[in-house]
C-alpha cells in the first residue's frame, strides 16, 4: 500500500487544492482518517474518507472554518484482501 499524503492544502475556494486529497484513497474499500490540531485536539474524522476534508471542524467547531495552520493526520487504509496499513504525518493549511 503506497499513499501521496499531500504535505499542504489551500481551502479558500479558489478550485485549485480546496481539500486535503489522498489518490489513492479511491483504490481502497476503506480508509479512517482524523485529523488533529497542534494541541491535540481531535478537528476532523471520517470513518469512510473519501478527500471531502475542506478545512471544515467537528466538534464544537463543526462546519466552522479551522484557521491556517500545521495539523497533524493518521491514516488508517485497508484493502478488500485484510491488508491495512497506517500513515501519520503532519499538513500545513493555508486560507
Amino acid at each position: 500500500i503506497r499513499l501521496t499524503i499531500p504535505t499542504g492544502f489551500s481551502p479558500n475556494n479558489d478550485g485549485y487544492n480546496d481539500n486535503f486529497v489522498i489518490p489513492e484513497l479511491t483504490n481502497y474499500d476503506d480508509a479512517h482518517l482524523i485529523v488533529f490540531n497542534r494541541w491535540g485536539n481531535k478537528v476532523f474524522e471520517a470513518n469512510d474518507y473519501q478527500n471531502e476534508w475542506d478545512g471544515r471542524g467537528v466538534g464544537n467547531m463543526l462546519g466552522k472554518l479551522l484557521p491556517s495552520g500545521t495539523y497533524f493526520y493518521s491514516v488508517d487504509s485497508f484493502e478488500t484482501s485484510g491488508k491495512h496499513q497506517h500513515f501519520s504525518g503532519n499538513v500545513t493549511m493555508v486560507r
